[in-house]
């Protein structure tokens, strides 16, 4: 009976466009077009159905609400499957409840992704007048249709939220404290009904949310906070606990207690009984605080990666909210976090990431670069900026350098020969412009340092023991080695040249050494630096040690090359 309704439904919306008049006259043809144009929508309820059994009860006891003047049944359906997964206290509970509700919002993530396909694009609507089938389309996908699923897909992303903090902080066997399961009840009811990640409002709600979070777990687990060293301020490690309960390093400690005896923050005095030792009960605190924090960076970058980047950069406002994640301030740079007071990551993995999805989404370089240039002409003059503007620039070059080789790696599908070509235009390119910057740092020069060390990576993956090969193979190699050539042959460019030669090193399985007996060629000896020839003319005396010496000694220079010390570590071990 509801699928015949919705036929009807749809077959009277359809005449009623065709003839503008009220009087539906619905006839055999009629009907069986009608349903070749709906059937995907009628897939999709059926998917629906299958998913939720008792959905056709629940619709029934709505029946009067259906539309009639058009086919509304897949989004009733729809609509009454996110009633039944919005999360009640009972459904985040335990584990087992958690893994069953997370499973629902899962499945139907397909069937809205369909479901939003449907929707006509505004080209499709003013197509003809009833002459092409795109036309009918869209006079069945109407503006009710269209802004009631918009709203069905906020609500469902909302819920999808949900599912990653869960799945990101309450992880199948593992014990969870029973708040964390009501932070995932409390997230649902803070986005609220409007959730839009496109928006700052959104994002900011997310990140007081976190906070909240991580000051409640600190809380849970000890008096004083043990996010940072009380004395150096820098992320704790092997924590003290004085006698007040407050917390330090243990290598602060010892250089404290070394002239004090009483606590550095309260100055209460810690008594002749007191030893600086690591506190077990402070450490444990510590793991599993930053165990909940790792799982949140986590939860926060999934969900910006899903959530906020498309096909088009976000909204300024929200660019720069990003941008502001990479460079932090003028201050201090953090990694991409919503938490507040942490230090510089070593490796910031998230921070690269973020400015990569921004620089990689198509003609968003522009915006990008742009909040990048003020960053950079306001701290390049600012001598105790110099760390951190350093440590950004770093970060800037890489993600250039990883969006560059992204393009050279697409360009070898058309043959080695246009990934050649390509490399060779970019070192060109940069060989004309390179003067240019030598007095001053844009987001230009930071362009170029990112392309030539593409380029150079490149270049060197034709160059290893098949270079002869290579040079009659491939017309475009001699043009892309001469260019290189000129561009690292300028005494002031010698870091470009140890580059290529570390490059070359990296990617041949034989070591430095062969690499070095390359070189040796006519065409490849303005690679190897003169220092290289000048110690192969001093005698090693360690020579006498035989194999054993000579394995720890390629080591060791492939590890001084390319800044990898794991062959190294295998060989001493």
């Amino acid at each position: 009976m509801l699928i015949c309704d919705a036929v009807v439904a749809a077959a009277g919306k359809l005449h009623q466009s065709l003839y503008e008049n009220d009087d539906v006259e619905l006839d055999i043809p009629l009907i069986h077009f009608t349903y070749s144009l709906i059937q995907a929508r009628l897939v999709n309820f059926s998917e629906l159905v299958h998913a939720f059994p008792n959905l056709v009860q629940t619709i029934s006891t709505k029946y009067d609400q259906l539309n009639v003047e058009e086919m509304s049944l897949d989004l009733m359906a729809l609509e009454c499957c996110l009633e039944q997964l919005e999360p009640k206290p009972k459904d985040l509970r335990n584990a087992d409840n958690r893994l069953i509700w997370c499973n629902r919002v899962q499945c139907i993530r397909p069937i809205i992704q369909v479901m939003i396909t449907l929707i006509p694009r505004p080209s499709q609507q003013q197509t003809g007048n009833g002459d092409s089938e795109a036309w009918f389309h869209a006079q069945l996908f109407g503006e009710k249709f269209t802004s009631f699923l918009q709203n069905c897909r906020t609500t469902w992303i909302r819920l999808d939220v949900v599912r990653m903090f869960i799945e990101h902080t309450c992880p199948p066997g593992q014990s969870t404290h029973p708040a964390d399961a009501e932070n995932a009840f409390l997230l649902s009811k803070v986005l609220g009904e409007n959730t839009d990640f496109s928006t700052v409002r959104t994002m900011t709600v997310i990140e007081k949310f976190l906070k909240r979070c991580s000051d409640e777990m600190r809380e849970r687990l000890i008096r004083f906070d043990i996010s940072q060293c009380e004395i150096c301020k820098n992320p704790l490690q092997d924590p003290v606990e004085m006698p007040c309960e407050h917390i330090c390093c243990m290598s602060c400690a010892n250089d404290w207690f070394h002239e004090h005896d009483v606590c550095p923050i309260c100055r209460e005095e810690v008594g002749v009984d007191f030893k600086v030792e690591i506190s077990e009960k402070c450490r444990c605190a510590l793991e599993i605080y930053n165990s909940f924090r790792n799982r949140c960076k986590s939860f926060f970058m999934e969900l910006v990666s899903v959530y906020c980047f498309g096909e088009q950069l976000p909204n300024p406002e929200l660019v720069r909210k990003f941008i502001g994640y990479v460079i932090k301030d003028e201050n201090e740079t953090e990694d991409f976090t919503p938490f507040d007071g942490q230090g510089i990551d070593v490796t910031p993995v998230i921070r690269s990431y973020i400015l990569q999805q921004l620089l990689a989404i198509k003609d968003g370089e522009k915006e990008v670069y742009k909040h990048l240039e003020e960053y950079l002409h306001r701290a390049s003059g600012l001598a105790e900026q110099r760390e951190h503007f350093i440590e950004v620039c770093v970060l800037c070059v890489q993600c250039m350098e990883d969006v560059q080789t992204v393009k050279l790696l697409k360009a070898k599908e058309g043959g080695a020969n246009v990934q050649i070509l390509l490399a060779s235009r970019e070192l060109a390119r940069t060989l004309r412009t390179i003067h240019i910057h030598q007095n001053s740092l844009t987001t230009n020069c930071l362009k170029d340092i990112a392309g030539i060390r593409a380029a150079l990576d490149v270049l060197s993956t034709y160059l290893g023991d098949d270079f002869a090969e290579n040079v009659k193979r491939f017309d475009a190699l001699p043009k892309c080695l001469e260019t290189a050539k000129h561009l690292c042959s300028n005494s002031s460019r010698s870091a470009l040249q140890l580059f290529l030669l570390k490059q070359l090193v990296r990617h041949d399985p034989n070591g430095i050494e062969a690499v070095k007996e390359r070189c040796k060629t006519k065409d490849l000896k303005w690679i190897m630096p003169p220092q290289f020839e000048e110690q192969d003319k001093t005698p090693d005396t360690f020579i006498v040690h035989h194999e054993n010496y000579h394995t720890v000694r390629e080591a060791l220079g492939k590890a001084i090359l390319t800044s990898n010390i794991d062959d190294l570590n295998l060989v001493i071990q």
